[in-house]
This record gives structure tokens, C-alpha cells and sequence, in this order.
């Protein structure tokens, strides 16, 4: 094991996440912000998406944009601070409010965002049958219609205090060491970084990610989605740096099963 302290890293987030081709660093900053809701959209095929998984889609796809000054970690700041005012994405009529923290892509931001990538419109309108439905059948504000289930040990993971205390030390700047490393894993020992321990840290990280971009009820005690994007992005730098022998091909998030 290499003691030797973690230097800062270029802020962009590791190779395996997806990023939009080079030629898209052209669009401003509120049309990165709407096409990045486009994807989300279709990706999810659901009507409303979260805040959070905007901003995560937003950073993985502009790095360079998105990230905090100096690391390689989603500004949320950055994409919030584009949704309201008079010059808006919801000002525009692009996108609209769907309850707290939640957003909805209009028909009009649809099709601006496929003018923008070139992908001809529809002849009809596409039809919202999610939204006729709830208004038909009145549910109650704040009804999800599904619940993904995290056991209590995983729920217990995700919410262990030295996970938020090594992402803030290393958003102040402070130089982490392989004592930070064994605290981001729980473990107490270098030898105890097996493969299965740390593949089973990005595994959960990624699916809590997965989780909170959906549609369905969330444990409150799982971690915002860019808490979680940037805990597995500084969780896989420190496995790189600190435990190499335990590191593999970690699988991209393009590869996560459709819903």
C-alpha cells in the first residue's frame, strides 16, 4: 500500500461515466441543463424526474460545468441557479415544477431540446397518460407508486458519519491519506480492503443513485443523489490510489438496467 497522501485530481469524474461528445461544449449553460433533462426523461420514461438526478446527469455528461471549483464532484448550485429567475429554464416554459424537488420536462422544452439535437419532432403530441391518470384518480400529494426497499445494514452503510466527514474534508482542500480511504470503506485495517468489500461499496453507491433518479419512494436516510455521485466517484479515486490490487472494471452507468 502506497501511504503517500492523495493529491487533489482534475476536476472530472472517472472515465467509465458517460459524457456527451465534445462538439455539445458549445451549448450554454441552460441548454446543457435542458438537454441533460431530456435524457432523463427519456431514459426513465417517467413524467417527473428529481432535482437531484438532473444535476447528477448534468455533471456526468459536462464535468467541465457542473463540477465544484477544484473537484471533481456535481455543483448542484450550478444547475439550481439556472431553474428560477426571469431567464429561467422554468421562465422559458422548458421545464416546470412537479412538487418539492421535482421537475417535469414541458412540451415545449421537448422540443427545443430535440431542435437543439437534431432529432425531428413528432407529426402529434406526445401523450402524457401518467398525468391523466393521477388527476383521474386524485392521489393523494406526495404518492409514490412503488418503494425501493434497501435493508437495514445497507440503509446503516449508507448512512455511516465517515461518509459525508472524508467527502467534506475533501471538499475543504485537505490532502486525503489511506486512514481517510479505510474510513470511506469502514474498515480498520489495509488488509481487510477485499474486492468483495469495495464492490459492494459502488454497488450500493450505484444503486441508491439508480434509486433517486426514479420515480419511487426513497428511504430518507439514503444520501441526496449528488451526495451519493460524489462519494462513488471519490470512493473509486481512492481505490485506484490506495488499493489497486483490489481494483477492477467497474461497470459504466450507461450499462444500468432499464426500468
Amino acid at each position: 500500500m502506497d501511504h503517500e497522501a492523495l493529491s487533489h485530481a482534475p476536476a472530472t469524474p472517472p472515465a467509465s461515466i458517460r459524457q456527451t461528445p465534445s462538439d455539445a461544449s458549445r451549448l450554454g449553460m441552460s441548454h446543457k441543463i435542458l438537454v441533460a433533462a431530456w435524457h432523463v426523461a427519456e431514459r426513465t420514461r417517467r413524467e417527473a424526474f428529481t432535482a437531484d438526478a438532473l444535476i447528477v446527469e448534468c455533471w456526468e455528461r459536462h464535468p467541465e460545468a457542473f463540477s465544484l471549483r477544484g473537484f471533481p464532484l456535481p455543483d448542484s448550485n450550478r444547475v439550481l441557479a439556472k431553474l428560477s429567475g426571469v431567464h429561467g429554464l422554468c421562465a422559458r416554459r422548458w421545464l416546470e415544477r412537479a412538487g418539492p424537488r421535482r421537475l417535469r420536462l414541458t412540451d415545449r422544452g421537448r422540443r427545443e431540446a430535440r431542435r437543439v439535437l437534431g432529432i425531428a419532432s413528432p407529426a402529434v403530441a406526445r401523450p402524457r397518460p401518467v398525468a391523466l391518470a393521477r388527476r383521474a384518480y386524485a392521489l393523494p400529494h406526495g404518492l409514490r407508486l412503488s418503494t425501493v426497499i434497501f435493508t437495514e445494514s445497507e440503509l446503516a452503510a449508507l448512512s455511516r458519519p465517515q461518509l459525508r466527514a472524508v467527502l467534506k474534508r475533501f471538499e475543504r482542500g485537505i490532502a486525503l491519506g489511506e486512514a481517510d480511504a479505510l474510513a470511506l470503506w469502514g474498515v480498520r485495517a489495509p488488509g481487510e480492503t477485499s474486492r468483495v468489500v469495495l464492490d459492494s461499496l459502488d454497488t450500493l453507491l450505484t444503486r441508491a443513485l439508480e434509486a433517486l433518479g426514479g420515480d419511487a419512494r426513497v428511504d430518507p436516510r439514503v444520501p441526496p443523489a449528488s451526495v451519493c455521485a460524489g462519494l462513488r466517484a471519490l470512493h473509486r479515486m481512492l481505490r485506484q490510489r490506495f488499493a489497486p490490487e483490489a481494483a477492477t472494471p467497474i461497470a459504466s452507468v450507461d450499462e444500468r438496467p432499464s426500468r
